[in-house]
């Protein structure tokens, strides 16, 4: 109203306007400092990236400001960055990549697929930089829930280089945030996977040992039978003689999991003499794991035993029937 006085002396400045608290809000900030970043050097982008994310985590950026503006503002800066080989291009990537993957996280299917993100995923995760890995690795949930199966079979490759890096923490990370990937992978990559998990069982790690029991325990019954028998058994056995307890606990506890896919044959050959041996572990917690599945898996034998005499009384009557006939 100020602005509309008819003497000049009397309207308001530019100035004193924009002291206004509506144009100091944080939204009015984020966009003005969306619009100045082409001119800011690396350091400050890194830093604006860094404070982009909490403020994505806490919702204070607008669904359509987020989708809209910021969001492919990041995307654009990634694919800068990717291209760049100095260090400084390196920090503003891995500063980069939470908020992006975060405003992507929130975003429905039809949205996330035109808003570029699914194409940079191949390239983040083939970047041989552990920070950028780490960082991505975080939103492997979303990425499942989101792309598509040929993406995800597409990415499962340069992910699972992870599982071989020198870095534990890295390795560990890789196993635990492989898990959402596994409904949508390929039977070969599911084998792939398996054989990977073979391997970190023999890790210097104990928590890696143990975690990756667990994990076979999770995909043993998405495996095909032959599979299931050359990869899953031997891993069960190897775990069940670890020297860390926890690693043989949740062997045990893997095994009762994937009972429903096993033959009775293979618990009677393969399984029952490994949990037996267990039975008397010197420690007390696996002990207590061992008769609880030395149980579960009595009850399936039995129920076998039954059917197996039930079969033999019929093929009794059907030969006492033929013979009287």
């Amino acid at each position: 109203v100020e602005r509309m006085q008819a003497g000049t002396g009397r309207r308001m400045t530019c100035e004193k306007a924009l002291e206004c608290p509506l144009f100091k809000s944080g939204i009015v900030k984020l966009m003005t400092d969306m619009v100045q970043l082409p001119t800011r050097s690396d350091l400050d982008r890194s830093s604006f990236y860094q404070s982009l994310g909490p403020m994505v985590e806490a919702g204070s950026v607008p669904s359509g400001i987020g989708s809209g503006r910021v969001l492919p503002a990041l995307c654009s800066e990634c694919r800068s960055c990717l291209q760049r080989q100095d260090e400084d291009g390196r920090r503003v990537l891995v500063s980069v990549v939470e908020p992006m993957m975060r405003l992507a996280a929130g975003m429905e299917e039809d949205s996330y697929a035109r808003s570029g993100v699914d194409d940079l995923l191949v390239k983040l995760f083939k970047i041989n930089d552990r920070a950028v890995r780490g960082s991505m690795l975080r939103w492997t949930g979303a990425i499942a829930r989101l792309s598509k199966p040929k993406r995800v079979n597409e990415l499962f490759d340069p992910i699972c280089s992870g599982f071989t890096d020198s870095s534990p923490q890295l390795r560990e990370v890789t196993l635990k945030q492989t898990a959402p990937l596994v409904p949508h992978l390929t039977a070969a990559n599911l084998e792939k996977l398996a054989r990977y998990l073979m391997r970190l069982q023999a890790d210097a790690a104990p928590s890696i040992r143990t975690n990756a029991v667990i994990f076979v325990g999770k995909i043993a019954l998405s495996l095909g039978p032959h599979a299931r028998s050359r990869v899953v058994l031997p891993g069960f056995e190897r775990a069940a003689s670890d020297p860390f307890p926890h690693c043989r606990v949740s062997a045990l506890k893997a095994m009762q999991a994937c009972g429903p896919g096993m033959g009775q044959q293979d618990v009677a050959g393969k399984v029952m003499p490994v949990v037996v041996r267990m039975l008397l572990d010197e420690d007390a917690g696996v002990r207590k794991e061992a008769f609880k599945c030395a149980e579960t898996f009595f009850e399936g034998l039995k129920a076998r035993c039954a059917e197996m005499d039930e079969e033999d009384a019929r093929r009794r009557g059907a030969a006492a029937d033929a013979r009287v006939g």
